[in-house]
């Protein structure tokens, strides 16, 4: 069983806001049990490069939550999800990513939107034969 922390951003949490400040968390615990949960919206606030931080830090995180900006889903904001997905690949990303967000029109259409944004993305740029990226 792994015990993930969730580096949040200075409006939810006091403790671990960066992923940096996490790694040193879990390096000093010493525990293989105690990982990373890393969080897009979160980064995007607290983290100087989004970017920079996911692949640096990638060995401490097995689990990645996608929001947009606006803390919608992927798709209904302004962040770029073709380069944090390009980051992903070009770094190795072997972990689990999930979709999280506010509902902005309704969860159906929220979806729908979402998955074709997602699946647009994925559709242009190199995914290895072991990741798929369809829509919904």
């Amino acid at each position: 069983m792994q015990v993930l922390i969730e580096a949040t951003n200075h409006k939810e949490a006091s403790i671990i806001r960066t992923l940096k400040e996490g790694a040193r968390a879990i390096d000093f615990l010493d525990c293989p049990f105690i990982r990373l949960l890393a969080d897009i919206y979160h980064m995007n606030i607290e983290e100087p490069s989004l970017l920079d931080s996911l692949s640096e830090y990638m060995d401490y995180y097995p689990h990645l939550h996608i929001s947009d900006d606006n803390r919608a889903y992927p798709g209904l904001g302004s962040l770029d999800f073709a380069a944090i997905y390009r980051k992903l690949v070009e770094s190795g990303y072997r972990g689990t990513v999930a979709v999280e967000g506010n509902i902005q029109h309704g969860l159906l259409e929220d979806t729908q939107i979402c998955a074709a944004y997602l699946h647009k993305m994925c559709g242009g740029l190199y995914t290895p034969s072991h990741v798929s990226c369809h829509a919904v």
